[in-house]
């Protein structure tokens, strides 16, 4: 008898590990100060409560330049990909590759706007688009004002990896139905992307989402299932957050057809300022799924704390940020969906020493 009871104790411990190897964990990066000492990483076992990794000491430093609003992805090759946004004002987005999330490869700069030859060429149209050597330096265009939160989507239904970001064109015949000259620096932002599946050679720069008559930020893709995806999107002279729906069907993002996104207009904010219990200014979206819920967290830039919500419809929200414990106030990230394993390990990961210091960098002028 007690040889069967043996086999049985073994089976129901296999079984247990495998459950909980197949639980997902959580993994939320973020920068401090104006990002001058480039990743910090908080994880999580079920998305509400977070800690900090290595005592929030940076795992990352760019090579120049500033580490804001990082994103990251787990590819199909398992590794994981990152984009971050490297200045203020900048033409460019950074790309690094990690296998732990501790150790990455030395900053890439993409030169996204490289064949830009003024108003009328926002879509490249790919005649001088240098897809396959994008780090390669070139001049600046003036009208060009930044890139920001540049964001990383891996499609496991496509293979492809998908970069948007938020640019401004400094013109008032770009977008002219937003433009507004009493705006900080003129900005008049709309999202932008490119897709890759090697990271060697990149798609030509397309509007990824531009509606007519709203300045937009913040992108963040969720893929719900099969065919269906949903955006966290900002709309950025309101200050609030939006949730917009797919309504066509995808073959590839490269491909990706006209009008995919619901407009922003048919939508309703869940957060930001004028949304009622909230009334703050809110940014830098992160949606997630936690079992049969998905949650969104968002950071509340101006009183310096972030905020968390619920829905399965993304129609309806519920506020649950009493719900959520963080250490502190935490930065424009994109929170992602790593192997309960990899929680294990990133909390188990520790330094010795104070970690990487740097001097200040002076944040613009409105923050």
């Amino acid at each position: 008898m007690k040889q069967p009871l043996f086999v049985i104790l073994i089976l129901i411990t296999l079984s247990c590990t495998i459950n909980n190897e197949r639980k997902p964990g959580y993994v939320f990066p973020s920068f401090t100060g104006n990002g001058e000492d480039g990743l910090h990483l908080l994880a999580s076992y079920d998305g509400y409560t977070w800690q900090e990794v290595d005592d929030y000491k940076s795992v990352y430093l760019q090579t120049e330049g500033l580490m804001r609003d990082p994103s990251i992805c787990i590819g199909g090759d398992g590794k994981y990909h990152m984009t971050h946004t490297t200045e203020w004002f900048d033409h460019r987005i950074a790309v690094t590759h990690s296998g732990d999330l501790v150790n990455w490869t030395p900053t890439e700069f993409l030169y996204v706007w490289c064949d830009y030859r003024g108003i009328g060429t926002e879509e490249s149209d790919g005649s001088s688009w240098a897809g396959s050597s994008l780090s390669e330096p070139v001049k600046r265009d003036s009208l060009v004002k930044n890139c920001w939160s540049p964001t990383i989507f891996y499609d496991d239904r496509t293979k492809e990896y998908v970069i948007f970001w938020a640019t401004t064109i400094e013109h008032p015949d770009v977008f002219p139905e937003s433009w507004n000259p009493e705006i900080w620096e003129n900005m008049n932002h709309r999202i932008y992307y490119i897709v890759t599946r090697d990271f060697k050679s990149y798609s030509p720069r397309k509007l990824f989402y531009a509606p007519v008559y709203h300045q937009v930020i913040d992108a963040f893709v969720a893929k719900v299932d099969e065919e269906n995806y949903v955006m966290g999107i900002k709309e950025e002279s309101l200050q609030q957050l939006h949730v917009v729906k797919s309504r066509k069907k995808l073959d590839t993002w490269e491909n990706m057809p006209p009008d995919f996104w619901q407009d922003i207009s048919e939508t309703e904010p869940f957060a930001g300022r004028d949304v009622p219990g909230i009334m703050v200014n809110a940014e830098g979206n992160a949606i997630f799924r936690v079992g049969e819920d998905w949650l969104i967290y968002c950071d509340y830039w101006k009183t310096k704390s972030n905020g968390a919500f619920l829905t399965r419809d993304f129609e309806t929200f519920t506020n649950i940020t009493d719900q959520v414990q963080l250490p502190g106030w935490i930065r424009n990230g994109k929170i992602f969906e790593v192997p309960v394993s990899e929680v294990d390990r990133l909390l188990n990961y520790k330094t010795e020493g104070p970690g990487i210091v740097v001097e200040p960098i002076p944040q613009a002028t409105w923050r």
